[in-house]
Parts: structure tokens; C-alpha cells; sequence
């Protein structure tokens, strides 16, 4: 007798899927526990090109792919876990700009921030390793400008999460890291471009490491406050814990009062949830 696993798809399928010759693949990055996921763990080890018959069911919900495409701002916000599910947000990020630069318009380009917060350094390292990977599928060597991504740990072992950082910075981009003096409770680190050309400030890579829980108040405060003048719109995508979706729903709620009171904005919320709602 099978068992029922609410799995998340975390692939897209390939660009113009109707006329490609290319195949879609579906993707689920499962954690092994116990059971279900603890065999197909034994299995992928012991025979990684295997094949075995599923029965799958669904979707049930989503991301409305629209919302996406019309967010001129994206934040991207996901709690341990749901670092897989940033994957295809960020694709759909990446394919967004590349079609942005490739129209030749003079309107200013989609921009996209990423919030990960893990208490697990492992989950953090595969994160920075499967952004790289997806970095080199659309030919890029580093985070491009438009987009920023903070990674924050927050468990104990932060030696051992700066270690793995120095790992993986220059799959990201840039090798250089500068450490930013903080409270010893807090341990920042971003990374710098070392292009020192005259056409232009130097610009940041756009890829901080914090030792700390985020303020998801301030943060969606601070974005939403960036539309008051170009009145564009503010997507706001969530999937983590509960705490981390009621903070964040609290947090949007004070904006829509505030667009109630006539700010010059447009926010719209999605939250996925880890289990069934």
C-alpha cells in the first residue's frame, strides 16, 4: 500500500514547452526522515540512476505565474526547508531579466531580492551551490546586479557556516570577501566587485551572510517604502515556518493600511505553506 507525501515542486518547466524540443523535468528536493523519504534516500544512494513508479496527484495551489511576471520588485522570502522553493523563483527571476536586457527597452529593469534564514549550515551550502549551478545554465559568473540574496544563519555553529561560505564564494562570483566589523552576536560578510574601471562606483555583488534571525518587519517596511515614487508593483513571496508567515502577513497588512491612507503603491502577498492547509 503507497503513502501520500505533500512534496513542492521546485523545477519549471523549459522555455516555450509547448513548441521545444526540449524535456520539462519535475524536481522535488526531498529531506530524508523517516519512512518514505528515508528509503528513496537508500535507493538514490545505492542506485543513483534508478527509476521507480510514482503516482502523483496535483498541483494544489502555486504561485500564480502572472503575479510574477507583473512584480516590477520581487521579495523572496524562505525559511530552512523552503530553500528549494526559492530555486524556481529565482529561475523565473533570471529568465524575466535575460528577456528585460534582450528587449532593448529603456524602462527600468525587474529587480529581485532573496531572504533565506537556516539554522542548518548544510541546507545553507547546498543553497549557495544550486544558485551557482543555475547562475552558469544562463551563462552568468556572478549574482547579477538586480539581484540580492541573504543568506542567514541562524544556528550555533558559525565557524563552521563561514568555513563553507569561503567555499562556494567564488562558485557565486567574486572571490574577494570583505568582513564587516559587527556585534559578536552578528556576523555580516558580503563580497565586493573588484572591477575598479572609470565607468563607474564600484558596485556590491549583492550576496550578504548574516549571523542573525532577519527583521522581516523592517525589510518589508524598507521595500515597500522604495515604491512610493515610481508606484510600481511589490511582490512578496513567503514559504517557511508559521511564525515566519504570520510575521510577514502582519507585516503586509501594515502596508495595506498604509496604501489605504493614499501611499503610491501596490503589494501583493503569497504565502506557501510547508504542509496541507
Amino acid at each position: 500500500m503507497g503513502s501520500i507525501h505533500p512534496f513542492t515542486a521546485c523545477s519549471l518547466p523549459v522555455e516555450g514547452s509547448a513548441t521545444s524540443s526540449e524535456t520539462s523535468e519535475l524536481v522535488l528536493y526531498i529531506r530524508p526522515q523517516k519512512g518514505l523519504t528515508a528509503r528513496l534516500a537508500r535507493i538514490a544512494e545505492t542506485n543513483p540512476d534508478g527509476a521507480i513508479r510514482v503516482l502523483l496527484d496535483g498541483p494544489y495551489g502555486g504561485v500564480q505565474m502572472q503575479r510574477i511576471v507583473t512584480s516590477q520588485r520581487q521579495l523572496m522570502i524562505a525559511g530552512g526547508s523552503g530553500a528549494g522553493w526559492l530555486i524556481p523563483m529565482i529561475t523565473a527571476f533570471l529568465r524575466k531579466h535575460r528577456s528585460h536586457e534582450a528587449s532593448g527597452t529603456s524602462r527600468a529593469p525587474p529587480s529581485a531580492k532573496v531572504v533565506l534564514a537556516t539554522r542548518d549550515v548544510t541546507t545553507q551550502a547546498w543553497f549557495e551551490e544550486t544558485v551557482a549551478e543555475l547562475l552558469s545554465i544562463f551563462g552568468l559568473d556572478k549574482v547579477p546586479s538586480a539581484l540580492s540574496i541573504e543568506l542567514h544563519y541562524t544556528g550555533s555553529q558559525q565557524g563552521e557556516a563561514a568555513a563553507i561560505t569561503h567555499d562556494v564564494l567564488e562558485k557565486l562570483g567574486e572571490p574577494e570577501v570583505e568582513k564587516v566589523a559587527e556585534p559578536q552576536h552578528q556576523l555580516v560578510t558580503t563580497r565586493t566587485d573588484s572591477d575598479t574601471s572609470s565607468s563607474g562606483p564600484v558596485q556590491a555583488q549583492h550576496v550578504k551572510h548574516v549571523g542573525m534571525r532577519p527583521d522581516l518587519s523592517a525589510l518589508i517596511r524598507s521595500e515597500a517604502a522604495c515604491f512610493d515614487v515610481d508606484r510600481s508593483r511589490l511582490g512578496i513571496f513567503v514559504c517557511g515556518p508559521l511564525s515566519m508567515q504570520s510575521d510577514v502577513s502582519n507585516a503586509c497588512a501594515d502596508e495595506q493600511v498604509a496604501i489605504l491612507k493614499g501611499a503610491q503603491r501596490e503589494v501583493y502577498l503569497h504565502m506557501e505553506h510547508f504542509s496541507w492547509a
